[in-house]
């Protein structure tokens, strides 16, 4: 996951589009993109850094974030 973290900085600084067929491109396969959402935004004042979900719904049921398994982690 870091070589993500590093790869999409550097896209940042060389101002390219980060999106899942770029990050294809650049090496990156399912095992990545079963845990990476990327989001686009309108425009920068719109844009945040992270966000901190108390749960996700999963197959219609509310699973809070203590009671998620490895593989949603």
């Amino acid at each position: 996951m870091q070589r993500l973290f590093v790869l999409i900085a550097q896209m940042k600084e060389n101002a390219e589009l980060v999106s899942i067929s770029a990050l294809q491109e650049k090496g990156f396969g399912k095992e990545v993109f079963d845990k990476v959402i990327v989001v686009e935004f309108g425009g920068e004042a719109a844009a945040f850094d992270a966000f901190h979900p108390e749960g996700y719904v999963i197959e219609g049921r509310c699973v809070p974030i203590s009671k998620l398994g490895h593989e949603h982690t």
